[in-house]
């Protein structure tokens, strides 16, 4: 049987396999319920209590380019002259 894999901790889709249907009452984390369409910046979360699935935005920190307080002097050759 084709079932849904699930983080157990957060409900992130994990991917889906075949599994024994005497082995899903034993397993954690997997349930028959597809999850729905999703698209980029998206991932669906399952909920075991409701036994549905939503739809949640992926939120990616971004990265703060430091500060650069002072300039750089700029290089400049040396005086070759004596």
């Amino acid at each position: 049987m084709k079932v849904y894999q699930f983080n157990p901790e957060n409900g992130f889709y994990a991917g889906e396999l075949f599994e024994d249907d005497e082995m899903l009452e034993y397993v954690e984390g997997i349930t028959t319920i597809a999850p729905p369409a999703y698209g980029p910046g998206q991932v669906p979360v399952f909920d075991p209590d409701k036994r549905a699935w939503d739809i949640m935005p992926v939120m990616l920190p971004r990265r703060k380019v430091p500060h650069v307080a002072h300039r750089i002097p700029r290089w400049t050759p040396p005086d070759n002259r004596l």
